[in-house]
């Protein structure tokens, strides 16, 4: 390992490599991307965040380049994993699907204008 270019990572579905690059080249931090993908979603130990910032991309990426959706699309049971050379692997099975859950607005901050008369319903579907 070079210094400065980060450690490789690959991306797998069901065995098949789908993706491989230098961390390096992410365009945005692991702390970015769980905060993000948070805002509107229960993130949980173990969850899969698909960046699309690994070496060919996402599988929508890779679908637009195919012009098919080749690999298919994740289903119950498929196995997908992640290596980081020097730090480890992990894999997850995709699981059934949950109902969405309806989340309760936030309070207002204070000293801002006051939107309980609005009607507001935020809906979180974890897949």
């Amino acid at each position: 390992m070079k210094v400065s270019l980060g450690p490789c990572k690959g991306k797998e579905v069901n065995g098949e490599a789908i993706g491989q690059d230098l961390l390096s080249n992410m365009g945005w931090p692991f702390a970015e991307l769980v905060a993000y993908a948070s805002q509107d979603s229960v993130v949980r130990p173990g969850d899969v965040l698909g960046s699309g910032t690994c070496g060919s991309g996402c599988l929508a990426e890779l679908w637009g380049r195919n012009g098919a959706k080749t690999p298919p699309p994740l289903k119950t049971g498929d196995s997908v994993g992640m290596t980081v050379d020097g730090i480890g692997s992990i894999f997850n099975t995709v699981g059934e699907r949950r109902q969405a859950v309806t989340r309760v607005p936030a309070r207002n901050r204070p000293g801002t204008k006051d939107r309980s008369s609005r009607k507001v319903r935020e809906t979180v579907t974890n897949h």
